[in-house]
């Protein structure tokens, strides 16, 4: 071999071996763009569920109010209306509450809720942090929760509220799959209830709180105030409750069911906050 042809196989490796490292460069560097792009999709998940309650604040012009004002609504100042008027001939329309929680920082949000087995179900981000929770009905009776537990594991929470008993049953046992259509029921920014079908459209991958494992995702966009409002199928039991929308369009999503009977007896008691 020629000292020219041992010179060419030299140069000829070497290339191959800096192509090799580029190689491996770019794709480390697509799989650190690929699980950055995996995290922004959990943080805005976990934004969108921790901002989905109606936010009202006695200043509206300050930097907290920003979560709802990002979120397509105005911060109010004040109460919402009282509500009263027509209620729906419906089996399960004395299960339907509006929920308004109060906080020390003089935080007040509205959402929704369900009364299922005597206990009000909504989301735990409803009322983290509460010093004080207001359920309303639809006739308008507004009564106060003396007590509420959370889930540490999903976005679920229940309240005791003693002049409230009987509600929806759970729909555990059929599982729901796309195609699957309910009556969806709630408080969209925290106003007059508001009664829509809504379809399942696919059975998501949970990634961790506030998801369930495989949270239903709907074909309807939902706003602020629908948080914890619950998913009644044709038989009038609930088979499933909304907390939050996904970062893609604005499509609900829902625990199912079963999710909720699994997750309630784990389910911690939690005080509410002393405003000193």
């Amino acid at each position: 071999m020629t000292d020219e042809t041992s010179a060419s196989r030299c140069s000829s490796e070497r290339s191959d071996e800096v192509a090799r490292q580029t190689a491996r460069v770019r794709c480390q560097d697509a799989t650190r763009r690929a699980e950055g792009s995996r995290l922004g999709v959990m943080v805005v998940m976990v934004a969108s569920a921790l901002a989905f309650a109606v936010t009202m604040r006695p200043d509206a012009s300050s930097p907290a109010a920003t979560d709802a004002s990002v979120m397509g609504i105005s911060v109010e100042r004040g109460a919402p209306e009282p509500l009263g008027g027509t209620i729906p001939d419906e089996p399960w329309a004395d299960a339907i509450v509006r929920i308004e929680t109060r906080r020390c920082d003089g935080d007040h949000s509205v959402a929704s809720g369900v009364l299922v087995d005597g206990v009000v179900l909504t989301d735990r981000h409803v009322v983290e942090g509460a010093a004080s929770v207001t359920v309303e009905r639809l006739s308008g009776e507004r009564f106060g929760a003396v007590s509420m537990r959370q889930s540490a594991s999903i976005d679920m929470a229940t309240l005791v509220v003693p002049e409230l008993d009987g509600g929806l049953a759970l729909a555990t046992g059929n599982r729901v799959e796309p195609g699957d259509r309910f009556t969806m029921v709630g408080f969209p920014d925290g106003g007059s209830a508001n009664i829509s079908t809504v379809t399942v459209t696919q059975r998501a991958r949970g990634v961790r709180y506030p998801d369930s494992a495989e949270p239903l995702q709907l074909g309807n966009a939902v706003v602020p105030g629908q948080s914890g409002s619950p998913l009644i199928d044709a038989a009038g039991r609930l088979a499933g409750l909304l907390y939050s929308r996904s970062h893609d369009g604005g499509a609900g999503l829902a625990h199912d069911a079963d999710e909720v009977e699994r997750q309630w007896p784990s389910m911690g008691s939690v005080g509410f906050e002393r405003c000193d």
